[in-house]
This record gives structure tokens, C-alpha cells and sequence, in this order.
């Protein structure tokens, strides 16, 4: 439970680990805050004349305060933060700050700083304090106009994820590919290529690209990074998969939504690694996943809101499957193969101009281990025969349909155990 005020944190001072302080709650910020001796987390955000430094003196008095949260507060300085011994995050976001105070470089414990939103910051000086950090693992330094980075970002050394959204890269800056970083985001920046060479980024096992504009997914500079599992790249304007996408022999999650594309190489049927494919709202066709049911070891597939008029009988050989979304495409029937899923935990279905929902309902009735079923929009003012077998099924979606009132009410009695969602 996260508390709005310390009057109403006080009440279970001793329960109390997180407390969030905005506005007059911000302003009537005291000594009383002492008496939650087990605080972990505070948030202090939206004051145009709150005194950080007064703040951080008392919160220095709480040992087991491990984050604090800055934001939307203009500091004009840091007077003994060094004291909050056990911080293991820090947070400073849109403060106004030009520069981090160096006894941050005392902060033994700290792992994760958020610098975002802060335009003005001397990122050589940032560099050269937060590398004195020995157990710096997390970095966000995202809405900060940066376009390039400077070289001592390389003596951050222990760093294992770093954020840069919402810049203005348009190339990947040269010093970070050499880091041993394993996570990095460039989502939301003007990207459209990568530059990458053999020896980047030897530690990276996952990169966020959403957000940029690459008409080819850069298959060819990925497959060069030895340890890449996982891609994520929404709304990057992707048109073309090229064939190399196979070489990426460790890839096990991608997630291409909201693109363009509209076939899928048949060489993607080699990423044997391959567990979660999100490709929701591209152009897909029924010829263009054809890949995608030989890719044996998926146990997640997103081919929501595509063109694929048929679903193909292969789609029964992926035997791991536990989360299948296929809702928003012009087919009118599920494949009886589907009933070999018998992993399946998750599916959803709907929005449909014409669909066979009689027999589908009789495909779901097979599958024992349903949990979530999601309905939607099927255009019946009642429930096909057959739904009462899906008694394993913990909660229904069925948003946007059009049953009536006693409709509801017997589906529910049909399935009393189950929680139904309509609206």
C-alpha cells in the first residue's frame, strides 16, 4: 500500500514502507515523519519551493529508507545525502540540476539513478561521479536532448542496463557499444540504422528500438550481437523482415507490433529459441505467417489485428503454446487442431464479421488448462451450446458484446466459479 500524507501514514506508522508526498501534503513535510521507523520508499514530487536539503536531513534519520524519489521539484542543493547510507535507488526527475553532487560517490549501496528530464546536465561530470559507484547496475538518463555520449561513460563499469528514451540519437553512440551492458532502450529517438560491427555490445541480451523509424528490421547488425534474446521494436515503421533475421540464433522474444509488415521470411522457422512472438496491428497475411507454425518451442503468439483469413490446421504442432491472441482478423473459424493445445492457459478471440463461434466454444471445451478466455464482440445475443464444458476457465473478457441482462446472469450460473468482465 502506497500513503498520500504522513497524518494518514502515522495511523500505521509501523506497517508504513511506502509514502508519496505531492502538493499540500509535500508542503506539510516534518520532523513527524520519524515516527515510520520501517519506511523503504518515498516519492517527493510537484513543489516549487520545497527544500530538498531540509528534506534529506531528516530522511537521513530512517535506516531502512532504501529509495527516494525526486521529481518535478527545482533543488538548489544536496546537503547530506551522503547520509542516506542503505539508498539502493535513486531517483531525480526534471529537478533542474546542471551537475550531481560527488558525495553521491559515497553511496555504497546505491544500484539504480534516474536522471531523466534533465536537459542541462554535464554528462563528463555525471560520468565521473557515478562511476566511483561500485554497485551501479541501472542508469536512465531518457528526455535529455542527448544525441551523443561522451567517452567516460566507459568507466561506468558494473552498469548492466542503461535507458536513453525520448533523446535525439540517430546513431548508436560509439562508447556504449563497448559497455557490458546487458539491457539498453533507444525507444522514442530518430534511429534508422545501427552501425553495429562484430564485438558490440559482446554482452547485450535485450534492446528496446520502439519508437524509431527503421523500414528494414535491422537483422543483419542484431545477428552480430552474440548474446541477443530479446527485441522489442513497436512502432519503428518496419515494412521488410530480411532472411538473416535467422541468425540471431538466441533470439527468444520479439515483439514487432505496429509495423507494417507484411510476410515473415520462411527462415524465421529456424530461431529454434524462439518462445514469445508479438506481431499484433501489422499487414500479415495467411502466406505471411506461414513460418510461425513450425517455430515449435512458442509459448506465446500475438497475430491480432492482421489480414489472415485462415488460421492453419499446423497451428495444432505447437504443443508448448500457452497464450494465443488472434482476435481482429478476417477468418471465420478456428482450426479443430487447435484442440491439441493443451497447454493453452490464454486465448482470445473476437471481432469478427462472420465466425463459426458454435464451434470454436466446442474447441475451447477441450483444452483443460484455460484459465483466460477472452470473447469479444461476437455479435450473439446468446451463448453457443457447449460453454458450461469450460469449467476451467478462472475469468472471462467479453467486452463489447451484446448479451442482455438474464443472458449474463445464466452464463454466470452456467460457470459460477469463473469472474466475467463485460464492459
Amino acid at each position: 500500500m502506497i500513503y498520500r500524507s504522513v497524518s494518514e501514514a502515522i495511523n500505521d506508522s509501523d506497517k508504513v514502507k511506502k509514502l508519496a508526498l505531492s502538493g499540500d501534503s509535500l508542503n506539510k513535510f516534518s520532523q513527524q515523519i520519524l515516527k515510520l521507523r520501517n519506511l523503504e520508499e518515498i516519492d517527493l514530487e510537484s513543489s516549487d519551493n520545497f527544500d530538498v536539503s531540509y528534506a534529506i536531513s531528516i530522511l537521513a534519520k530512517l535506516k531502512n529508507l532504501k529509495k527516494l524519489w525526486i521529481s518535478d521539484i527545482k533543488i538548489s542543493g544536496f546537503n547530506r545525502i551522503a547520509d542516506l547510507k542503505n539508498l539502493e535507488e535513486l531517483d531525480l526527475d526534471n529537478v533542474g540540476i546542471t551537475a550531481l553532487p560527488v558525495e553521491i560517490s559515497n553511496l555504497k549501496r546505491l544500484r539504480e539513478v534516474n536522471l531523466e528530464d534533465n536537459p542541462q546536465l554535464n554528462m563528463i561530470q555525471v560520468c565521473d561521479v557515478l562511476s566511483k559507484l561500485e554497485t551501479l547496475k541501472a542508469l536512465w538518463l531518457g528526455k535529455n536532448k542527448l544525441s551523443t555520449l561522451p567517452e567516460e561513460i566507459l568507466e561506468l563499469k558494473t552498469l548492466e542496463d542503461l535507458w536513453l528514451d525520448g533523446n535525439e540519437f540517430s546513431e548508436i553512440p560509439a562508447p556504449i557499444k563497448r559497455l557490458k551492458i546487458k539491457y539498453v532502450s533507444f525507444f522514442d529517438n530518430k534511429l534508422t540504422k545501427l552501425d553495429l560491427k562484430t564485438g558490440d555490445f559482446g554482452s547485450l541480451n535485450n534492446i528496446n528500438l520502439c519508437y524509431n523509424h527503421f523500414k528494414v528490421f535491422p537483422a543483419v547488425e542484431l545477428s552480430l550481437l552474440p548474446n541477443l534474446d530479446t527485441i522489442t521494436m513497436w512502432y519503428a515503421d518496419v515494412e521488410y523482415i530480411p532472411k538473416q533475421i535467422a541468425k540471431i540464433k538466441k533470439l527468444k522474444c520479439l515483439n514487432l507490433e505496429n509495423n507494417s509488415i507484411s510476410k515473415l521470411p520462411a527462415e524465421m522457422s529456424k530461431l529454434k529459441h524462439l518462445s514469445v512472438l508479438e506481431l499484433s496491428e501489422n499487414k500479415l497475411t495467411t502466406d505471411g505467417v506461414k513460418c510461425v507454425y513450425k517455430l515449435r518451442n512458442l509459448t506465446k503468439l500475438d497475430i491480432s489485428k492482421n489480414k489472415i483469413i485462415k488460421i492453419s490446421p499446423e497451428i495444432g504442432k505447437l504443443r508448448v503454446l500457452r497464450e494465443l491472441d488472434i482476435c481482429e482478423n478476417p477468418i471465420v473459424e478456428i482450426p479443430q487442431s487447435c484442440s491439441n493445445l493443451q497447454k493453452l492457459t490464454t486465448v482470445q478471440l473476437g471481432y469478427y464479421k462472420q465466425f463459426n463461434w458454435a464451434a470454436a466454444i466446442s474447441v475451447l471445451g477441450k483444452l483443460p488448462n484455460l484459465n483466460h478466455v477472452g470473447l469479444f464482440k461476437m455479435n450473439l445475443a446468446k451463448m453457443p451450446d457447449g460453454f458450461e464444458k469450460l469449467r476451467s476457465v478462472k475469468e472471462f473478457w467479453m467486452n463489447w458484446n451484446i448479451f442482455d441482462a438474464q443472458e449474463k446472469e445464466h452464463l454466470k450460473k452456467m460457470l459460477p466459479t469463473a469472474k466475467f468482465k463485460f464492459d
